[in-house]
């Protein structure tokens, strides 16, 4: 995507109180709230007017929190021709539309004004997939309800048939059961949309990260060059220089690919009433490892591969390489530290023949450096170790997946990594130094 000069702003945001809610659909965010001992669901004002606090169960005095409900989030095994709106990627649990087919609606009873349906989950085990719809009016007598409150109203469109329902039960589902293949019940859609408990992996953000640092914060790492044959030096930055740019969200299931996910640029409206697209930016002095890779070596991997993959620009094979030894030296990392993988960051560049892996808090937090023996100032071998065991899949991937190389918080795109590419960068051969096996 080309853009002219002056329509880019950077954005620094310090503090961030928000209400998410949809720009082009005001009845629409992640404002309903839920309680998960009666299923009830409340909107935003009537949550933060009962203290979270379920206002049904405290009249039988018990004290229930209310959570956010869950969500509807996209998926897709291809990607869709044309953007979909953001007000269907993560549609909201909103009005009852169970009164088209609910009894009350067929005698004249439809309630007025802002009216939810309820849901709650029928197994424990399985509290997102096993949700079903509860009885919205449960002071009024219905033959349509079971002794546990949940809907079995099943008419649909003077129809006995149901894609929704709950087998064995009758109760009617949140998601249509998955051997129907038509549109269910409620806007959902099979091999499209699934219900998720709202969290940080529902949007997941496009990311660039740069980095830059003195020569008189870094110093040499001593390492084993015959384990590393293709590492020519490993630096410890005490204060290296990080700026990230969020370019965009790719929202979706989680555990969703970033291609499986529609993909939403920052932008507002300026002044003229033009779109003006914007980046959110973070610049922050961390401690980080620096490697950098021996020219001959890379050199020779970025020929077999152009002979490998004719058809693709030898500034790929050298980008996919870089991200490929970062990703190596980046997931040991919240193993050796005892952290999340969300306080590692990464960044790479190819012209510079560097590849960072940092603590992502200002300051640092120590998890890089925790991977350094501290009186000998060398590589720790159980982080060498991991680094050798880089080029194994216990699932035998073809290229790479979540079980080898794959790391969360990736701001790119995983699926580009190789990791056949890091047999000349290190000497698997070597894994015996630190993994003997023994004989029985």
């Amino acid at each position: 995507m080309a853009l002219e000069d002056g329509t880019l702003d950077f954005r620094v945001p310090s503090r961030v109180i928000a209400r998410i809610v949809s720009p082009s659909d005001a009845e629409y965010g992640f404002d309903i709230f839920r309680c998960s001992e009666c299923g009830w669901l409340y909107s935003f004002e009537e949550a933060v007017l009962s203290g979270l606090q379920c206002p049904t169960c405290s009249q039988n005095r018990r004290r229930v929190q209310l959570t956010q409900a869950p969500i509807f989030a996209a998926s897709y095994s291809r990607r869709p021709p044309t953007p979909v709106p953001f007000s269907e990627v993560l549609r909201k649990i909103s009005f009852d539309e169970n009164f088209d087919y609910c009894i009350y609606h067929a005698r004249g009873q439809k309630p007025s004004g802002q009216f939810f349906k309820g849901v709650k989950e029928t197994d424990v085990n399985r509290p997102i997939d096993s949700l079903c719809w509860v009885c919205t009016r449960p002071q009024m007598q219905c033959q349509y309800r079971d002794n546990h409150g949940f809907c079995l109203y099943s008419s649909y469109q003077k129809s006995r048939f149901r894609p929704d329902l709950d087998e064995g039960t009758g109760r009617i589902r949140l998601v249509a059961s998955q051997w129907a293949r038509r549109r269910g019940a409620f806007g959902t859609f099979l091999e499209r949309y699934r219900p998720i408990t709202i969290s940080e992996g529902s949007t997941k953000p496009l990311r660039i990260a740069i980095h830059n640092f003195r020569p008189q914060d870094a110093s040499s790492i001593d390492f084993n060059h015959d384990e590393l044959p293709g590492v020519s030096h490993v630096l410890f930055v005490k204060k290296l220089e990080i700026f990230q740019f969020s370019i965009a969200l790719a929202i979706g299931l989680p555990y969703a690919s970033i291609r499986r996910r529609p993909v939403v640029l920052f932008a507002d409206v300026g002044p003229d009433g033009e779109e003006r697209p914007y980046v959110l930016a973070r610049q922050l002095i961390t401690e980080g490892l620096i490697f950098k890779l021996s020219e001959g070596v890379v050199k020779d991997i970025v020929e077999e591969w152009a002979r490998r993959r004719p058809g693709v620009p030898a500034e790929v094979q050298l980008s996919t390489l870089y991200h490929t030894v970062s990703h190596a030296s980046l997931k040991p990392l919240p193993m050796m530290a005892g952290l999340d993988a969300s306080e590692f960051g990464e960044s790479f560049s190819s012209i510079d023949n560097e590849i960072a892996v940092f603590d992502n808090s200002p300051g640092g937090i120590g998890g890089v450096r925790t991977i350094v023996e501290e009186e000998s100032g060398r590589l720790r071998g159980d982080y060498v170790a991991q680094l050798l065991n880089s080029t194994l899949c216990q699932m035998d991937c073809e290229w790479s997946c979540k079980a080898c190389l794959h790391v969360a918080n990736c701001g790119w795109v995983n699926r580009q990594l190789q990791r056949e590419m890091l047999r000349r960068i290190i000497n698997e051969r070597f894994r015996d130094r630190y993994y003997k096996t023994q004989s029985s």
